[in-house]
């Protein structure tokens, strides 16, 4: 989910699972497109996600059975439901959500960061991450969010979780009226806001013995500090109010959260058996590049 800190998870699926392993399932690995979701640089009337989703599954099938047997883990935001009946076992599905507010938030900063961090001047360009400068710099937050994040033509905001969610299979968009209350697709829903606990939960489970820190975490281009409070109440309630969906989406999430880690006797457990891990061997692991450094220049 985008901006529900899934790069951070990545990173550490990368770090602990081999290529032959893992499926990253993002635009850029399935059609050589670059595009993000979460930034300017997306226009789903042009690569609509069923279109993604699809070439995802075309991807899986031309796979060779021996390939398609070492496949332990696929992530990413095209990993859409119903992708495990390519494979013989039983599936585990888990995302993240995060209070659509502060993702907002992020999801502007990092439309920021954006701008000013792409490499190349020329593609950023072309993805319309440049569309609304303002005297060259990207628009403020509020003209962003009306000329940007409103969305697209089925009135969802620009990387809404609902609407992902949707075209991803695992809600039924003819629940509108109910949205959250097909959320029994995931095994386990974690919360950013969480996001220690749940996800040192979900790499105990799967095994993960290195640590890396989190990652993809955008400067903060927008300070509600420095806005005045009438005008971030005001921003606050359009925010709220266009994300109606998420936010049902998310106060279901919460329930469920907190359900689950108290039918669930192993999560706590889980969790603190890999905080001690992680207090023993990440000072050794973080030791060893200074330590290989050392060797090498002494032998020289």
């Amino acid at each position: 989910m985008p901006k529900c800190a899934g790069t951070t998870i990545a990173y550490h699926i990368e770090k602990n699972y081999s290529k032959i392993e893992r499926i990253y399932l993002y635009a850029d690995s399935v059609t050589n497109t670059p595009y993000d979701i979460a930034s300017g640089n997306y226009d789903e009337n042009k690569l609509p996600i069923e279109v993604l989703n699809k070439k995802v599954e075309n991807r899986i099938k031309n796979m060779n059975k021996d390939k398609r047997s070492k496949i332990k883990i696929l992530y990413g935001h095209h990993a859409f439901y119903g992708i495990h009946e390519f494979f013989d076992r039983q599936p585990y599905y888990f995302t993240f959500l995060r209070d659509p507010l502060e993702r907002t938030v992020s999801m502007y900063n990092y439309w920021c960061k954006s701008y000013f961090f792409f490499n190349n001047y020329e593609d950023t360009k072309k993805g319309n991450v440049l569309k609304i400068l303002q005297y060259g710099v990207p628009p403020r937050i509020e003209e962003w969010i009306n000329e940007i994040y409103v969305g697209n033509k089925n009135h969802y905001p620009r990387g809404s979780m609902a609407n992902l969610l949707i075209k991803s299979n695992y809600i039924d968009a003819s629940s509108k009226s109910d949205i959250a209350s097909n959320l029994n697709k995931f095994e386990f829903i974690g919360l950013v806001k969480s996001f220690q606990e749940d996800s040192f939960y979900l790499y105990q489970n799967m095994g993960f013995n290195k640590f890396c820190d989190n990652q993809n975490i955008s400067y903060n281009y927008f300070n509600k500090k420095y806005m005045p409070r009438k005008n971030w109440k005001t921003l606050k309630k359009k925010i709220v109010a266009l994300n109606r969906e998420d936010y049902s989406l998310y106060y279901k999430a919460l329930k469920l959260n907190e359900k689950y880690k108290k039918v669930n006797n192993n999560f706590y457990p889980d969790v603190n058996k890999l905080l001690y891990r992680r207090r023993v061997f990440t000072p050794f692991s973080r030791r060893v590049p200074i330590i290989k450094k050392f060797i090498t220049d002494f032998l020289n």
